[in-house]
């Protein structure tokens, strides 16, 4: 294998020396091309020409990158309106349906002012606390009546034809 590198040295060696081109190990004969300074100034050019090429767009990706991150952000800001208003309908349509429970649950107890029913978040709830009032109050409801009755005249009824009354009528 040395004896071959030598000989390949010595063959290359001799066709230098002859002012022929150094053969390949194929055995083609490579020619040394010289350039003009033409040439060169063309050829750096072009190569130039083509890296500005590969990066003629870095502009228009930037600007489309800058536009991109803008749209992004609005987009966010959007999505997080639209959640608070949707909050903000569910809490309004809660607070409609609860208006409509407590003006029923008030009607049916003959409350005056539907407001006075502010507890409760179904209709459960809040006909409970009317019941509750309604305990509590009714008394005093019963002994307005029976002022006016002493104040326009008229004599109180019989607690116990009263009694009686009721249980005819409830069917007892």
């Amino acid at each position: 294998m040395a004896e071959e590198q030598m000989a390949d040295q010595t063959q290359t060696k001799d066709q230098q020396d002859e002012g022929g081109a150094p053969s390949t190990p194929d055995g083609s004969d490579r020619r040394q091309r010289s350039y003009s300074e033409e040439d060169v100034n063309r050829i750096v050019k072009e190569r130039l020409a083509r890296e500005r090429a590969k990066h003629a767009d870095y502009d228009d990706v930037k600007r489309r990158a800058g536009e991109a991150d803008t749209l992004q952000s609005e987009l966010e800001k959007s999505k997080a309106e639209t959640e608070e208003l949707r909050t903000k309908v569910e809490h309004a349509e809660h607070e409609r349906k609860l208006t409509a429970i407590r003006s029923t649950v008030a009607a049916k107890y003959g409350i005056a002012d539907p407001t006075v029913l502010a507890v409760g978040d179904d209709e459960e709830q809040i006909d409970a606390y009317a019941q509750k009032l309604m305990q509590v109050f009714r008394p005093y409801a019963r002994l307005d009546q029976a002022r006016s009755t002493e104040a326009s005249g008229k004599t109180p009824r019989d607690n116990a034809k009263a009694f009686a009354e009721a249980m005819e009528k409830a069917g007892y």
